[in-house]
Parts: structure tokens; sequence; C-alpha cells
């Protein structure tokens, strides 16, 4: 690492120490600066369902939308809410936002592709 960026990863770290920030900074040599300690980080809660198994039940229902049908997906072994929001990134993902709307209705999740 050249003085220059020594310098000014030194500043940075002095800076985000004064505002009370956490932070873990890794230097491209792998070097690693934190503040936190290993039982702070913060760990991923476990899983609701099996990775994957959610995701495959909606794509099946979302696969061949076309503009101006409506999908029910119906929530199966699966929470509403978490159908929901599945089938709601997925449509952002594939056709963009705004690209759909949607509600949640006691038979399933409805989604309508508008363009």
């Amino acid at each position: 690492m050249h003085d220059l960026h020594r310098i000014g990863l030194d500043r940075a770290i002095a800076f985000l120490k004064s505002i009370e920030c956490q932070f873990k900074v890794i230097d491209g040599k792998g070097n690693v600066y934190t503040n936190i300690s290993e039982n702070e980080v913060k760990k991923r809660r476990p899983r609701t369902y099996p990775h994957g198994l959610l995701s495959a039940h909606v794509k099946k229902h979302l696969d061949q939308i076309k503009v101006g049908q409506v999908v029910v997906i119906p929530s199966g072994d699966f929470d509403l809410d978490s159908v929901g929001r599945t089938a709601t990134s997925i449509m952002s993902k594939v056709y963009g936002n705004g690209s759909y709307t949607s509600h949640k209705a006691d038979h399933g999740f409805e989604i309508l592709r508008t363009h």
C-alpha cells in the first residue's frame, strides 16, 4: 500500500470512529480494520423455508404470465405474505418496477401484469 493510500485509510477510519460508526474495512492486501467484535457481527436469521423452495413455487405460476393476464398464486404450504414478497420481487426483476399490480386475497396472491 502506498503512503497516500495508508494516510487516506487512516483518516477514513479516524472519521468513522469520531462519528461513532461501526465499520469493517478490508484493504487490497486483505488486512482487516474494524471496531466490531466477532460477537457483534450480525448473523442471518434461520430461513423459514429451505433455499429455493418458495421461489420455485411462485415461479411456476409466473413463468408464462402475459400482459393483461391475472395469475392467482395459492399459498400452498407457505404463508401468504412470503408468497407475495417473493412474487413481487420476481416480477420486478424480470419485467421491471411498475410492470404489475398485486393484491393479497383470501384464495391466494393475485398479480396482474400491466406491461
